[in-house]
Order: structure tokens, then C-alpha cells, then sequence
């Protein structure tokens, strides 16, 4: 999850967008951006909540004397039927946004297929899993639907992905009970809270800088969130609580400037935000 629909199809107005041409003439760049998602930070919040319950999967079973090959094996099984879950959300997302024009149709069904390929012999070899169906059954309907409606950039369509992203490390560090929802070890879920707290926040720092510069709600509900994961850090352990003050002293003062910063800017601090959360994290829970 965590895509935007539009961004691929089109920055103009959703009225553009919805009428497209249905057979346009693409260039051979423009033919690959149907198939791959063009924000390299939403792969960074699809996969690292996952990835990070993998390596608490493997070390956990380190620790017991089970077999740690055997559950990073699992879970990288896991992770790859995860990617094409967001394949099929952000290729299905551009069809919708563009009101159905058939050029995005193809991406979305290849990627269904593969989906099925890969997930249909893991849930049938690991039922349990089906657990988290009904769950993700409406995580996805709310992103969906959020494409639909053009409300994708919304705080409640943001909270959806975010949920399904953070909530996979969770499922992925339980690989070693063979995905039980009753045996997801404490590692992996305080993990996987962490990366909901860094992630939505994140999200809402990006639309005080960009989408919603200068609009003090947004800025004031930014530094209300950080703020609350700084006391939430602290609580858990000091590095925690100190990097999310550092934060918190970004979303108070980053926004405050006169002039924004270019997007592109915005997008690589994201991302070495995410990659040092990714880190502390993962020392923090092992």
C-alpha cells in the first residue's frame, strides 16, 4: 500500500486524469512506469516494517535453537507475496484514479496472477495466516476506495497503508509459530508500533512541507503526533525517546520556514529518516 494513484497517471487535475486517452501513444519509458511505482519512499514503508520482523523472526529463533534458515526462508515467502500485494494496490489504485482507461488495466491483472501464484501455497501451507484476512480485507478496501473517491492523500487513507505496512513486521516476526496471531512475539510487535508511530509521522511531516505547507492545522497536528512518540519512546527506551525529540524539533521548525524545500529534498531526508528508524529499531526490540 502507501501509493498514490495519481502521481503515475497524471499531476493534473483528476478531470484530466479521468479522461484519458485509452490507447495513447507511450514512449518506452512511460509503458515501464505502468508497471512500477514511481515513489521509492512508499517501497521504504512497504518493506522495512516487514523486513525488520523478519531478522527479529530469524534471531528469535536463534535464541530457542530453532531453525533460523527455515523461518527467514518463510518469511521471505511471506515478503515477497507481500511486494505483489502492492504491486496489485498501486496498479489497481491508477486504474481507479483514472477512472478505469484500460492501459492500466494489464499491470493490475499480470500482478493479480503472480499474487496468486505466490499467496494461494502460502496460505494453504500456513493457514493460520488467514487470520489477518478480514483485516487486510478492509485495509485495502479503504486504500481502494480512497483512490477512487481522489481522496488518496487523505489523513484516514495515509492511516490505512500505514496499518497494513507496520502490521506485516508483526505477522512476519511470528514466523517461527508459524504465523499464529496468539503468538506473535513481544519484539515484533512493539517493533511493529514503532514503525506505525515513525511512518504516520513521517506522512504527516511530508504534507507540512509540501501539500500542505503553511497550513497550521497540519503542522499543529504533525508536532502534537511527534510529540506523543517522543513520550511513547521514552517509555520503551532513552534512544528511542531522544531520535523521535530530534523529530520533534523537525516538524516544529522545518515547516516554519518562509520558503519551501524541493520535494526532492523532502524525499531523500525522508528516506534517511526511515533508514536510521529501520536501525534503531531493531537495536532497541533485540
Amino acid at each position: 500500500m502507501a501509493t498514490n494513484g495519481r502521481d503515475a497517471v497524471g499531476r493534473g487535475s483528476s478531470s484530466s486524469v479521468a479522461h484519458a486517452p485509452s490507447h495513447p501513444h507511450l514512449t518506452a519509458r512511460q509503458r515501464r512506469r505502468l508497471w512500477i511505482s514511481t515513489q521509492p519512499g512508499a517501497w521504504m514503508m512497504v518493506l522495512a516494517p516487514g523486513l525488520a520482523g523478519t531478522i527479529i523472526a530469524g534471531v528469535l529463533a536463534l535464541r530457542f535453537g530453532a531453525s533460523a534458515s527455515s523461518v527467514w526462508l518463510r518469511d521471505l515467502w511471506l515478503l515477497l507475496a507481500w511486494a505483489l500485494c502492492y504491486c496489485v494496490q498501486f496498479t489497481a489504485a491508477r486504474w481507479l484514479v483514472s477512472r478505469r482507461v484500460h492501459r492500466y488495466l494489464t499491470p493490475m491483472i499480470v500482478y493479480g496472477v503472480a499474487l496468486a501464484v505466490v499467496g494461494l501455497p502460502l496460505v494453504v501451507i500456513h493457514s493460520a495466516i488467514l487470520w489477518w484476512a478480514p483485516v487486510y480485507l478492509v485495509l485495502a478496501g479503504l486504500s481502494l476506495w480512497a483512490a477512487y473517491t481522489h481522496r488518496e492523500r487523505s489523513l484516514w487513507a495515509n492511516a490505512a497503508d500505514v496499518v497494513a505496512a507496520s502490521l506485516i513486521g508483526a505477522i512476519a516476526g511470528s514466523a517461527v509459530a508459524g504465523f499464529r496471531p496468539s503468538d506473535i512475539p513481544r519484539a515484533a510487535l512493539v517493533a511493529a508500533m514503532a514503525f506505525l508511530m515513525v511512518e504516520y509521522g513521517s506522512a504527516l511531516f511530508v504534507k507540512t512541507m509540501i501539500r500542505k505547507f503553511g497550513d497550521p492545522r497540519y503542522h499543529i497536528l504533525s508536532v502534537l503526533w511527534h510529540a506523543a512518540m517522543a513520550a511513547a519512546g521514552f517509555l520503551v527506551q532513552p534512544l528511542w525517546g531522544a531520535i523521535a525529540v530530534v523529530l520533534l524539533l523537525r516538524a516544529i521548525m522545518l515547516p516554519m520556514r518562509s520558503e519551501r524545500i524541493r520535494p526532492l529534498y523532502v524525499g531523500v531526508e525522508e528516506g534517511v529518516v526511515l533508514a536510521v528508524a529501520f536501525v534503531v529499531i531493531l537495536i532497541g526490540v533485540l
